[in-house]
């Protein structure tokens, strides 16, 4: 089943960062211990990448986007929450993974993990595990309905390379 995020549908994007992006005076509060351990920005919802991201994704409504950092130097997650039951056809956790595999085979930039890794067995992932390898991991949990009938959660990864040298084109 083709899974397809109607134009319009409601996306909620919410990203933690370390600090070494956050500017000169940022760092200085990280490094310096006077930071907290994690905080919210940009809560304005004018942030600069909004309209990069809604333009590649396609979207019609802008997306809601909930920057944050953490106590680390460097490292990114970012979530997309998606309810596949309210999405056409109530694609499940495989269709999903499916999709996002169709739609980077052969990328450069972009590598679906399977949906049995250790990232998936654990339910977790660590922002800094990447560090220095020019990969990014984003965990996808998805609803599969278990033998019994019931549903329980399941973690798929998607891997993004990207090249250092490539800038967004809001930020130059």
């Amino acid at each position: 089943m083709p899974v397809c995020v109607p134009a319009d549908y409601p996306v909620t994007i919410n990203a933690v960062s370390g600090y070494s992006g956050g500017g000169k005076s940022m760092i200085a509060s990280f490094e310096d211990g006077t930071a907290p351990a994690f905080e919210l920005y940009g809560l304005g919802f004018e942030h600069k990448h909004l309209p990069e991201t809604q333009l590649y994704s396609k979207l019609t409504r802008r997306p809601i986007f909930v920057p944050s950092v953490g106590n680390y130097r460097q490292g990114m997650l970012v979530s997309v929450p998606l309810h596949l039951d309210t999405l056409p056809g109530k694609p499940g956790g495989a269709d999903l993974h499916a999709a996002l595999a169709k739609r980077y085979a052969g990328s450069k930039y972009v590598s679906v993990m399977p949906l049995d890794n250790a990232a998936a067995e654990s339910g977790k992932l660590e922002p800094e595990a990447l560090n220095e390898t020019n990969i990014a991991r984003a965990l996808c949990l998805c609803q599969r309905q278990t033998p019994s009938g019931g549903s329980r959660s399941r973690a798929s990864t998607i891997s993004a390379r990207a090249p250092r040298a490539r800038r967004c084109r809001t930020c130059g």
